[in-house]
């Protein structure tokens, strides 16, 4: 089974401004150096993350709080509407480790089938891209195509940041 990135594009603000979701081919090399996702020692030297995942960074926008948890809600979930879960299918992810609540008020929870999330700035972005380059000799076009949106954007005093996860 493959696994997949999902990445979104934020200005960081309070709540954070939603700005693109990106479509990125799955590449082995740059999801090990994002997060250490399918990292393998033995087969893919070298490769190891730069950061460690961070989880949600705070105050994210509302599309990304909506692509990457589930609302719990008995009676939508009774109805399968995409998108909603119920207090026990949020409970057992909980209690097997696979989700986690989102605040206080236990309103959503983290889709179980997603891992390794985290978020970078264009700076960390940099230095991964450098990286990448100096073990492939080549520069992901993907990774090349965002962190020339988050470098215009930071020329206006716009910070942003890419948050991220995993499926698969």
């Amino acid at each position: 089974m493959g696994c997949d990135i999902h990445a979104h594009l934020e200005l960081v603000d309070r709540p954070a401004i939603h700005v693109a979701r990106f479509h990125l081919p799955r590449n082995y090399g740059l999801f090990s150096l994002l997060a250490g996702v399918r990292y393998d020692p033995h087969e893919m030297q070298g490769f190891e993350p730069v950061y460690e995942p961070r989880g949600l960074p705070p105050h994210i926008s509302s599309t990304v709080l909506e692509a990457c948890t589930y609302a719990i809600d008995d009676q939508l979930a009774a109805l399968e509407v995409d998108g909603y879960c119920s207090r026990e299918d949020a409970r057992r992810w909980s209690a097997n480790g696979n989700a986690t609540y989102c605040d206080s008020t236990y309103e959503r929870i983290t889709d179980p089938d997603w891992h390794s999330v985290s978020w970078l700035v264009c700076d960390e972005l940099q230095a991964i891209d450098r990286r990448y380059q100096q073990l492939t000799g080549e520069r992901d076009p993907w990774l090349a195509a965002i962190i020339g949106a988050m470098s215009a954007f930071g020329e206006q005093q716009r910070p942003s940041r890419l948050v991220f996860w995993f499926r698969g």
